[in-house]
């Protein structure tokens, strides 16, 4: 069931590569297996995909932002030697494995995140995710200072879900290089999508949903019909 789940997601990444020339990074989650986590990144590179992230929690993994859970972590060197396999079975360099730093949200010090950071980096990976769920992001900025006070160069990513009210440019000035705001489309989604239902639901018809949705022709336009019947007319005036 598991590599029938994997397969599929796959797919899924596949036909985003083939819909945009964007980068594309992939949450791994913990990455599984050793063995596992090799595959994923030997078929991530193959697809043309920029980048995976795995963070450093055992399975099963607890959403981060979870107040409930604990959060349980890898044992660093055991973390390590499971990018170590993965950049080995690379065939180029142009792809990068980000190991996520859970240390925070575990509870545990910027000093565990940064030891943790050495080893990771030690075994292979190419850069950083420092998470961590505080509201005002003084934990973040001074893991990515101390980071670079060490002469690290790699990249850094940073997830500003909690501590939203700091500007990416503001984390970019202090050394941070990647941005992500991690589900917020999603929550966009859903709130809209409720919206929708609710006034369907409380009028027996869609009218009233009209002026909150996109219209059918934006939608044509934005998945490429318009230019392929553009194409279509130009190919028979021809």
């Amino acid at each position: 069931m598991e590599m029938y789940v994997l397969e599929r997601r796959l797919e899924l990444i596949d036909e985003v590569c083939q819909a945009s020339m964007k980068p594309i990074i992939v949450d791994g989650d913990t990455g599984g297996e050793t063995t596992s986590f090799e595959y994923l990144c030997t078929r991530l590179e193959s697809l043309g995909v920029s980048a995976v992230v795995i963070e450093d929690k055992q399975h099963p993994k607890r959403n981060s932002l979870s107040l409930d859970s604990r959060h349980v972590l890898e044992e660093p060197n055991a973390f390590g030697a499971k990018i170590r396999r993965a950049r080995s079975a690379l065939l180029s360099d142009t792809f990068m494995i980000f190991a996520r730093l859970e240390s925070l949200i575990a509870g545990r010090t910027v000093d565990d995140a940064l030891e943790r950071a050495e080893i990771y980096l030690r075994n292979g990976a190419h850069g950083v995710m420092i998470h961590s769920k505080s509201k005002d992001g003084d934990d973040i900025i001074e893991f990515i200072t101390r980071f670079r006070s060490a002469g690290h160069k790699e990249p850094i990513i940073c997830v500003p879900t909690t501590y939203n009210k700091i500007r990416a440019q503001d984390l970019f000035e202090h050394g941070a290089n990647i941005v992500i705001h991690a589900n917020h489309m999603l929550r966009a989604s859903h709130f809209a999508m409720k919206k929708v239902c609710k006034r369907i639901l409380e009028n027996d018809r869609s009218f009233e949903a009209d002026g909150i949705c996109s219209s059918v022709g934006d939608i044509f336009s934005l998945v490429g019909y318009d230019a392929a019947l553009a194409r279509e007319k130009q190919s028979t005036d021809a």
